[in-house]
């Protein structure tokens, strides 16, 4: 499934609804590709729905991959605030893809420093 996804309620409701009408039960597997706003809205729809379904992110953006190796933040912003509505649940499998990165100095810095 394709979304125009916005780091707010509907979107997860959104994806949630989607689950539902596809039949998603507490094994299935919600996959997120793409950057932080895709990260954080399906990890957050994957851990609200059924109180939890696996969730697997490949990061398409230098942060998103960052924040998808340690993190474990999801959320959603209200329009009272950023990240007001969100939980910790981190994915259960996260595939980093270098070619993502572009020529970014730091991959490349740290591709130095490895040989």
């Amino acid at each position: 499934m394709t979304l125009n996804l916005q780091r707010n309620l509907r979107s997860v409701e959104q994806i949630t609804r989607s689950l539902c009408r596809a039949g998603a039960d507490r094994q299935s597997l919600v996959v997120a590709v793409g950057g932080g706003v895709v990260g954080d809205v399906a990890g957050f729809a994957a851990a609200a729905y059924l109180r939890g379904v696996k969730l697997v992110h490949i990061p398409t953006t230098l942060v998103s991959q960052v924040d998808s190796s340690i993190g474990g933040k999801t959320g959603v912003n209200l329009p009272e605030g950023k990240n007001l509505v969100g939980s910790f649940y981190p994915p259960s499998w996260c595939s980093l893809i270098r070619s993502c990165c572009g020529r970014s100095p730091i991959v490349n810095s740290a591709a130095a420093w490895r040989r």
